[in-house]
């Protein structure tokens, strides 16, 4: 059994709750860590191993030290649980004590589906409002005690409160416009209860096969999202029909198929096709949100070379209008903004950053953008990016 399907193996058991079994050596088991940490799942790894009574017995010090490093990952993801609740709990209460309708999104939301909610780890909160009412509710977070440096990206504000990282949406559009005209609807696909807002459930398997699309076309998606979609899969009771339809509308059909095929494969009874051992190779090389290497050549696949250097260096107005609403009323604003947004990332010291960004994309080999090319067009996403 390879690494790759050593970790697939050990997560399988996790979500299905039965024990993995198989002996593990040390080497092994160290391999399968390292590469489930890429996708921010190594909590998940060790608890695999030991609810099977397979981790490796350490033979040395050094061996000892790393099993102890990996038992604490489990503690950690667990304080992180704990952590994201309660601030998520704190965001909450301002806004309905405010008055302010806000959503749950990804994570807060996946968690519950999982055998335990700490076993779905994530690095922020992500909750929307309406974007109307975007001003009004950083200013009521501020109050009690969040801090922002005020940055308004292309669809969230950043909040900070007690080391925890609060991304407050105005709009959930991924700059896709077959997946944006369709997830613009997303409040018309909610069901209230006062404030507090939870998409429906067809709504919310479209809405995480869009955010899975845009960072594949980003350079992989992570193991963790297809672990959501197959779970999702299992428990969402809605309608096929329901999802396909709005997959259709957003141009996904194509890469809901095969996403939710490998899924099927990962955590089901499925059988791989070349599609999905292809996307498979993607994601697993890819990381938790994506390699540079993959995101590079995906977006040379996309705008050719000299498109995606120049897409780094100006950005796009529909992207630039969100950074700086001003610019929205003022278009001719729109130079001095792009030179505000670069002259702002070198006073952050973001400048080496974004060099190196430029020449992992100058430096992708013509076969890694046509290999690209090639299975984003295989996945029905090339034509939909566009």
């Amino acid at each position: 059994m390879t690494t790759e399907q050593l970790l697939i193996a050990l997560l399988r058991a996790v979500l299905s709750d039965t024990p993995f079994c198989e002996p593990i050596s040390f080497a092994t088991f160290k391999a399968v860590y390292q590469l489930a940490a890429t996708h921010d799942l190594k909590h998940l790894v060790y608890t695999a191993a030991e609810t099977g009574g397979v981790l490796p017995t350490p033979s040395n010090e050094s061996e000892q030290a790393f099993l102890e490093k990996a038992a604490a990952s489990v503690e950690m993801a667990q304080y992180r649980y704990a952590k994201l609740e309660a601030e998520l709990d704190h965001v909450g209460a301002v806004f309905r004590r405010e008055g302010i309708a806000y959503l749950p999104l990804k994570g807060a939301v996946l968690r519950v589906l999982y055998p335990e909610p700490w076993m779905r780890t994530s690095c922020d909160i992500d909750v929307l409002v309406h974007e109307e009412d975007l001003d009004r509710a950083v200013d009521a977070l501020v109050a009690e005690g969040f801090t922002t440096d005020g940055v308004r990206n292309y669809h969230d504000l950043s909040l900070y409160c007690d080391g925890v990282h609060v991304e407050l949406h105005h709009n959930v559009l991924e700059r896709i416009p077959a997946m944006d005209a369709v997830l613009a609807t997303i409040w018309e696909h909610t069901v209230s209860k006062g404030c507090y807002h939870v998409e429906k459930p067809a709504f919310f398997l479209f809405h995480h096969l869009a955010h899975m699309a845009y960072h594949f076309l980003g350079g992989g998606c992570g193991v963790r999202t297809v672990m959501d979609l197959w779970l999702l899969l299992s428990y969402s009771r809605c309608s096929s029909d329901e999802v396909l339809t709005l997959c259709k509308q957003g141009g996904l059909s194509v890469f809901a198929e095969q996403l939710c095929a490998l899924a099927a494969v990962w955590f089901g009874d499925g059988e791989h096709t070349d599609m999905t051992r292809k996307a498979e190779q993607f994601i697993l090389n890819g990381g938790a949100y994506g390699s540079r290497e993959q995101g590079s050549a995906a977006t040379a696949a996309r705008y050719g070379t000299t498109g995606a250097i120049w897409r780094k260096v100006w950005m796009p107005y529909a992207d630039l209008k969100q950074a700086y609403p001003q610019v929205a009323d003022k278009p001719y604003l729109t130079p001095y903004y792009q030179a505000h947004r670069v002259i702002t990332r070198l006073k952050q010291g973001r400048g080496a950053k974004a060099i190196e960004r430029l020449r992992a994309v100058s430096t992708q080999s013509d076969e890694a953008v046509a290999e690209t090319r090639e299975l984003l067009s295989q996945l029905g996403l090339y034509e939909v990016s566009e």
